[in-house]
């Protein structure tokens, strides 16, 4: 599965990669230097990822600590993990902000756009590696890269590339499949090991187009690994809510943890059947297994003061009420919150020993849960982002919610961010954040919070750390650069850390950096 890999520099010329480092390459007059490499698929030497970094990474220690998310390079610090657009194609793409450097990763056309990143440590070696989804690829078949972690950052040189014509890849390949649009990584089996979803919502896997698939591709000491790959898709039988017509876009969104309480990561799967619904398959030791599996639908949500839309469009899965079970957690930006269109909601299915229920679930939404500030207005879009993590400094974790459509004073579409604190009942104690709340000035259409994440970007205990995307940020070369704010946890509470807007970011020549911080 290993990848034929080149560098090449602006004029695209062809060298070897020494060893594993990026190879520095004569930067454009009064550019800074910058390393670019590009890898292409060993089976047929077509299929391309591009990576372009500020300079050639140091050499950090021998591995993390085994349980973050996106530490790339050992340094016991999270790496930032981010969309942008490229200006010059309009394809989407991703920014990686590692200690002390940005490198920027990409396809070589708009059809190669990266719509999907998932991250973590797929062969336990103390690395977390970085997985990245180009469903357009290959007149929408899709495709994955998987770029591995390592001493000295992120080494392109060792990526592998994958399809459903990958030999042992369940399935195969079609125009349209959208393989790579949804991603998920979490450890299934519980050997320690992550394991990667793939959905493919485009896929017609039974009788209907765009009925849509799941495939699970299992991690290993080599990596990722087609040994006890599984597929799955509701025209199996043995997979409940019947298929209800064309584009079910199954496995339109994807999350992994442990909902039952087992040890083993259970896989949530979004479909747009029933007013959007989510589909729990349990983890096992041997893998997914659909004995025991649970469908909710958005029809069985709503409440007289939330009709909920777009149930099954984005999840994640934690726990935030503290009682050891991850719950299924669903923005759902487009629900209708107290008569106003699209004020949006977010959906918190309880875990427990027998899976999700409709019956056991909080809806959050400004205003309609107890202490959530704000008040809900047509166009907020609250859970349009919603991220989870120690932010408050204990457990359990606390959600992170960004309302981008908010208007704040004058500005439309300002954008503001509710951090609500974790707790058996939700909502109580949340705070909101926005540009004005740190001094700073908002800007119309910015969309502040419109992509959110936390992780442990200062090494401090395992205080999560909150990046906010501004896509809308003015400056640089764009009316829309965009940029990230990112907030550093403290016991109580959250600081303003630092500020790095796109143009901080060193890119090649066919690419320009605009909306950072998009989602």
């Amino acid at each position: 599965m290993r990848s034929t890999r080149i560098a090449t520099g602006a004029t695209a010329a062809v060298a070897a990669l020494v060893a594993a480092q990026l190879t520095a390459v004569s930067p454009a007059a009064g550019a800074a230097p910058i390393g670019y490499a590009s890898i292409y698929s060993a089976r047929d030497h077509v299929n391309e990822l591009r990576m372009a970094c500020d300079v050639p990474l140091p050499v950090h220690g021998g591995g993390g600590r085994g349980h973050t998310r996106s530490d790339f390079d050992g340094d016991l610090s999270e790496d930032i993990v981010s969309f942008g657009t490229n200006e010059v194609t309009g394809n989407r793409l991703v920014v990686v902000r590692l200690t002390g450097q940005r490198c920027v990763f990409y396809g070589p056309a708009v059809k190669d756009s990266i719509e999907a990143v998932a991250t973590g440590d797929l062969d336990h070696d103390g690395f977390d590696d970085l997985v990245l989804g180009m469903p357009g690829h290959a007149a929408g078949a899709g495709a994955v890269w998987v770029v591995p972690g390592f001493q000295a950052g992120l080494n392109i040189s060792f990526s592998t590339y994958w399809e459903q014509n990958t030999e042992g890849v369940p399935g195969g390949g079609n125009a349209g499949d959208r393989f790579g649009a949804a991603l998920a990584l979490g450890d299934i089996t519980g050997d320690g090991y992550a394991d990667l979803a793939i959905g493919a919502p485009g896929e017609t896997s039974g009788a209907y187009p765009g009925e849509g698939a799941v495939t699970v591709l299992y991690g290993s000491a080599t990596g990722l690994t087609v040994t006890g790959a599984q597929r799955f898709h509701t025209g199996l039988a043995s997979v409940p809510g019947a298929p209800a017509g064309p584009d079910e876009n199954f496995g339109r969104a994807l999350a992994i943890g442990d909902v039952t309480g087992d040890g083993n990561g259970d896989l949530a799967i979004g479909s747009a059947v029933g007013g959007g619904n989510v589909l729990l398959l349990p983890g096992t030791d041997d893998g997914l297994v659909t004995t025991g599996a649970d469908v909710v639908t958005g029809t069985e949500l709503s409440s007289a003061n939330v009709v909920v839309h777009g149930f099954g469009t984005q999840l994640t899965v934690a726990d935030v009420t503290g009682d050891g079970l991850a719950e299924v957690i669903a923005g759902t930006p487009d629900s209708d919150v107290k008569g106003k269109a699209a004020a949006g909601a977010v959906v918190v299915l309880e875990g427990r020993p027998g899976g999700i229920a409709a019956a056991s679930r909080q809806l959050l939404g400004q205003g309609s849960a107890p202490g959530i500030p704000g008040t809900p207005t047509a166009g907020d879009r609250f859970g349009a982002a919603v991220a989870t993590g120690e932010i408050n400094g204990t457990a359990p974790f606390d959600l992170a919610i960004g309302a981008p459509g908010e208007d704040v004073s004058t500005h439309a579409d300002g954008g503001v961010v509710a951090i609500v604190p974790g707790a058996a009942v939700l909502g109580a104690g949340s705070t909101q954040l926005s540009l004005s709340s740190i001094g700073l000035t908002n800007q119309t259409d910015g969309r502040f919070g419109q992509w959110l994440t936390v992780i442990d970007r200062w090494h401090d205990n395992n205080q999560g750390d909150l990046i906010v995307g501004h896509p809308g940020a003015t400056g640089g070369t764009l009316p829309q650069n965009g940029a990230l704010y990112i907030f550093q946890g403290v016991p109580g509470g959250q600081q303003f850390g630092e500020q790095t807007p796109a143009h901080y970011v060193q890119t090649p020549t066919d690419v320009i950096l605009g909306s950072f911080g998009r989602p």
